[in-house]
């Protein structure tokens, strides 16, 4: 279930798949971020 939140006045959806959904952008952001792990 996606969660909406306001960021920096714009209305986005927080996924469950670990990505954020911009509706009046029609845009996916998906990040692949490994913290803690050796490059």
């Amino acid at each position: 279930m996606p969660h909406s939140i306001i960021l920096a006045g714009v209305p986005v959806e927080l996924l469950p798949e670990r990505a954020i959904f911009v509706p009046s952008l029609r845009a996916l952001i998906v990040a692949d971020v490994h913290w803690g792990k050796a490059a």
